[in-house]
C-alpha cells in the first residue's frame, strides 16, 4: 500500500456537481460530501475543494464562499487565498477555519514572471480579502470576471445558463461580467434551432490569459 499521501483537487468544486444539486441544501450536499470523505479516507487521499467568493458586503469569511454553508461546515479546514482590496499586488492565504486545532498565520505569496512564490508571514486578515466588489478599483473586479470566465470555460463549452447563475452566484455584476465575457470574445452558439445557447473561449484560447499567434 503506498503510505504516502495524494492530493485530488476540484476546481472548482461547482462544476463537479452538476446544475441539478443545490448546494444550499443540507440533506442534498451532505451526502455528496460524506462520499467524498470515505473515499479520502479509504485512499488515505487529500480532497482540496475550490470554490469563489461572493461579493457579498456583510457576514463572516466561512459565510462568503459560492455555495451553501454545509460546504463550510463539512470540511476539516479551510483557507481564503487572494489580495488585499487596496493592494491587488499582496496576496496571501489566510487559514480561517480548522477542526483540528488553532489556526495559523497568514502566508503570504506573490505571483509574477517567474512563476509563484511564498513571501513569509504576512500580516493580512480575511477582513482584508472581503472587501465588497464596490469598494475595490473597477480593474480588480473586471480581472475577477475573467479569471472567473476562464476558470469556468477553461474545460470545454458550458450552458450559458449555467455559467450566468454562477456569476450570480459569486456576486460578480452583471454589467462587469458582460463587459469580461466581450473582452475575452467568449463565444455564444445556440444548440440546435431552438436550443439553449452555450458559452466557449474562443478557438486558440491558452488558459494561461494569452492567446495563441
Amino acid at each position: 500500500m503506498n503510505t504516502k499521501a495524494q492530493l485530488v483537487v476540484f476546481d472548482p468544486i461547482q462544476s463537479f456537481l452538476g446544475a441539478t444539486l443545490d448546494t444550499y441544501r443540507a440533506n442534498k450536499i451532505r451526502p455528496v460530501l460524506d462520499d467524498l470523505s470515505r473515499l479520502a479516507q479509504k485512499y488515505g487521499c487529500c480532497m482540496l475543494l475550490l470554490r469563489h467568493l461572493t461579493k457579498g458586503a456583510t457576514g463572516r469569511a466561512i459565510h462568503r464562499g459560492s455555495g451553501g454553508i454545509d460546504l463550510s461546515a463539512a470540511v476539516r479546514t479551510e483557507f481564503l487565498a487572494g489580495n488585499a482590496a487596496n493592494d491587488p499586488k499582496h496576496f496571501a492565504l489566510v487559514h480561517t477555519k480548522s477542526n483540528l486545532g488553532q489556526t495559523g498565520v497568514s502566508l503570504g505569496y506573490a505571483i509574477g514572471p517567474d512563476g509563484f512564490g511564498w513571501t513569509g508571514e504576512s500580516k493580512l486578515t480575511a477582513h482584508d480579502h472581503l472587501t465588497p466588489e464596490s469598494h475595490r478599483a473597477e480593474g480588480q473586479a473586471m480581472t475577477e470576471a475573467k479569471d472567473f470566465l476562464v476558470t469556468t470555460l477553461s474545460q470545454g463549452p458550458r450552458m450559458a445558463s449555467q455559467v450566468i447563475a454562477e456569476l450570480k452566484e459569486a456576486g460578480i455584476s452583471t454589467i462587469t461580467w458582460k463587459r469580461a465575457k466581450k473582452e475575452l470574445k467568449i463565444q455564444s452558439e445556440k444548440i440546435g434551432q431552438s436550443g439553449p445557447f452555450e458559452w466557449s473561449l474562443p478557438e486558440g484560447y491558452q488558459v494561461s490569459g494569452t492567446p495563441k499567434p
